[in-house]
């Protein structure tokens, strides 16, 4: 198997790879929205009891970026993270390698 390297973050990105893990929660500035058949909605899971460290996400919602038609973070229309793994959501500001790319599966 050929060893698996951070990709350098370039100007104004972030690495995955620098993420805190187990992960934290940071709020995000931009608007966040969905859309599904033309339609911009709020369909969704929420987590009413969040483990400990988690509790600022009570009552917000989740999306799988996969499962709908776009998901925008601000002006920037989002991806599913490759293979759709763990329902990632990948924009310009963050670059991989990302678990799910062909290859990954075993890292």
């Amino acid at each position: 198997m050929t060893p698996v390297e951070r990709v350098a973050p370039g100007p104004g990105q972030e690495s995955v790879w620098d993420y805190p893990r187990p992960p934290r929660v940071e709020p995000v500035p931009e608007r966040i929205w969905v859309v599904v058949s033309g339609v911009i909605l709020n369909v969704a899971w929420s987590y009413l009891s969040p483990l400990p460290g988690y509790e600022a996400i009570r009552d917000h919602l989740a999306f799988y970026a996969g499962l709908v038609d776009e998901a925008w973070v601000g002006d920037e229309r989002a991806t599913p993270q490759p293979g759709r793994f763990y329902g990632g959501w990948v924009t310009s500001r963050i670059c991989g390698p990302f678990k799910g790319e062909p290859g990954s599966y075993g890292w």
